[in-house]
């Protein structure tokens, strides 16, 4: 899936390509990182990628194409307890997509 990222303060979003749907973003946290001093989130590709282990800078307003799949948010009682950490309260989407590799769209 790919769209525009969008980074608030407790929540990361991507809108479609479209511009009609939010998804509020998942990320699994041995590859992920935020870094505040520059406001970017560090995800770290998978290793069966070609090349592994890629690193991506994630900036707020850019576009990207994140692979991985939907997912129940957390008062889906489909889904359970299989967040690692869950999303702020405050943050609200019809769907969520779980991240697993990121590439940026030209």
């Amino acid at each position: 899936m790919g769209g525009e990222l969008e980074i608030t303060d407790h929540c990361t979003y991507v809108l479609d390509r479209h511009g009609e749907i939010h998804y509020l973003l998942g990320w699994s946290p041995e590859e992920v990182r935020w870094d505040a001093a520059r406001g970017v989130i560090v995800f770290r590709n998978p290793l069966y990628r070609d090349p592994p282990g890629v690193v991506v800078e994630l900036h707020d307003g850019q576009q990207y194409v994140f692979g991985g799949g939907i997912f129940g948010l957390p008062d889906d009682a489909a889904f359970g307890d299989a967040w690692t950490v869950p999303p702020d309260p405050s943050c609200s989407a019809p769907f969520g997509w779980g991240v697993d590799e990121v590439e940026p769209q030209e």
